[in-house]
């Protein structure tokens, strides 16, 4: 695999904004859909446009909140967590409107349906009680308020 990157900073300690980015890569994007994306230059896309409720930081292996306003907060038995979303969240235009906990449900049940091909969905949350063993038809999408 070649893979060449050029950056136009002046220095490549200094933080700069804007600017451009050049890639040469023997790979191309699986799917611009981030619930069947696989591949590494699908998920360099992805975390380009989307949010997910934690993420990590350069040189950390900790994750820290995104969507989310905080930790989650785990049940005393273990078996089910809560997390609450950050205020003010918005998605672009056209749908123009604040992220709401439906919008996360629905992105859960999406990677399981049958319609999806999710290579990653049930390696990471397959041990989870609940999570369908055959993939269920496909959810009904939160509307568009």
């Amino acid at each position: 695999m070649a893979f060449c990157v050029t950056f136009s900073t002046a220095a490549a300690h200094a933080v700069q904004r804007g600017g451009s980015v050049t890639v040469l890569a023997a790979g191309d994007v699986d799917y611009l859909d981030p619930g069947e994306t696989y591949y590494t230059f699908g998920f360099e896309v992805q975390m380009a446009v989307h949010r997910t409720l934690y993420t990590y930081v350069p040189g950390s292996r900790k994750p820290v909140p995104d969507l989310a306003a905080g930790p989650p907060e785990i049940a005393p038995d273990a078996r089910s967590l809560t997390v609450h979303l950050r205020s003010g969240v918005r998605f672009a235009p056209p749908v123009n409107r604040g992220v709401v906990a439906a919008d996360v449900k629905y992105a859960m049940e999406r990677a399981f349906s049958a319609s999806v091909s999710n290579g990653y969905a049930y390696a990471w949350f397959g041990d989870i009680v609940g999570v369908p063993t055959r993939p269920p038809r496909a959810p009904t999408p939160h509307p568009r308020n």
